[in-house]
């Protein structure tokens, strides 16, 4: 979801059901439909990470790994907000509830930015937690007597910061392509396949931080339940693999010319539209069924769900290193 306008002008509905130049792939009620359904995604992600943020920034107390879910959950929700108003503006335009075309262009400039911008942090932000958790498993003790205090917010800035840097190259040089049907625009290409190395590098590091939390759970498995929270990051990890990955190799088989057909660049919108919106929709409900599951059943409030999984890093190594002492106990026994 990198191109509001052109996503835009590709899915935007004609009183006839019809595009100047093109036959509509879809019918204006599976339009419709479909953008009903990824506006419904949106609302639950809207609901779900407002309430993760209130929680974590008013009603517990801050540790290091609650500091990125409250910058991850900010992050979700500044995609979400400029999808569910893209979305809105896309079903007001359906309908013949326009505005003039100036206020439509900013309008539609301001949401991409802001769901550029979200989803970028998300991802990123995603990845930091995905890697101190790795670095936390295979280096214990350093970890926990080595790791400044303020590291977990200090890192947050710094990939905010990387994310706007990231998004206002894809804007600086991708502004001006308004047609999906003209792939490969010389000035655009450099961004494209920058941020495409740039996830490309993520999905490397989602990969090797998943094997190593994976080779965790079933070890700490077979004497207790796996760490909540390792389960909740893989839990997001794969739901980054089922859609955001996806979604971005369509962008590019587009963008650079591999599927040329006008029907392509119609489903290439709703695919990128609801496989980010599941990405950055999803992560509080994961919170939420993670930390309450019990043997009999969800049991427990949405504040006792996420104080079990973002368990404070002091207590989340005692209870392992406790497991790890009574299993040595019990061989020497």
């Amino acid at each position: 979801m990198e191109s509001g306008n052109m996503s835009y002008n590709d899915s935007k509905l004609g009183s006839n059901g019809t595009q100047p130049g093109h036959q509509e792939a879809l019918s204006p009620r599976i339009h419709l439909l479909l953008l009903f359904i990824d506006l419904v995604i949106c609302v639950f992600g809207l609901v779900g990470n407002g309430v993760v943020i209130w929680f974590l920034t008013f009603k517990m107390k801050r540790n290091s790994c609650r500091v990125y879910i409250l910058n991850l959950a900010v992050a979700d929700f500044t995609f979400v907000v400029g999808s569910l108003v893209n979305l809105i503006h896309f079903i007001c335009t359906a309908y013949d509830v326009t505005m003039s075309d100036t206020d439509s262009d900013n309008l539609l400039r301001v949401t991409r930015l802001m769901y550029n911008f979200g989803f970028n942090t998300s991802c990123f932000i995603l990845a930091a937690i995905s890697v101190e958790r790795c670095l936390a498993v295979l280096f214990t003790v350093e970890y926990q007597n080595n790791r400044p205090k303020h590291l977990s917010g200090i890192i947050s800035v710094l990939l905010w910061i990387l994310s706007c840097l990231v998004t206002g190259l894809e804007y600086f040089f991708c502004r001006k392509v308004m047609q999906v049907q003209a792939p490969g625009n010389e000035r655009c290409t450099p961004a494209r396949l920058f941020t495409s190395a740039l996830y490309l590098l993520l999905t490397l590091l989602f990969i090797t931080s998943s094997l190593v939390l994976l080779v965790e759970i079933r070890k700490t498995s077979k004497q207790c339940h796996p760490l909540r929270l390792y389960v909740v990051i893989l839990s997001t990890v794969l739901i980054f693999f089922l859609s955001v990955v996806p979604a971005r190799l369509l962008h590019h088989l587009v963008y650079f010319g591999v599927l040329q057909s006008h029907s392509f660049s119609v489903y290439r919108f709703y695919v990128e539209v609801t496989c980010n919106s599941i990405h950055c929709s999803s992560n509080p409900y994961i919170y939420f069924l993670v930390g309450t599951w019990r043997k009999r059943g969800l049991r427990g409030s949405i504040k006792q769900a996420l104080e079990r999984v973002f368990k404070a890093d002091r207590e989340t190594s005692g209870s392992k290193e406790e497991m790890r002492g009574s299993d040595t106990a019990g061989t020497q026994g």
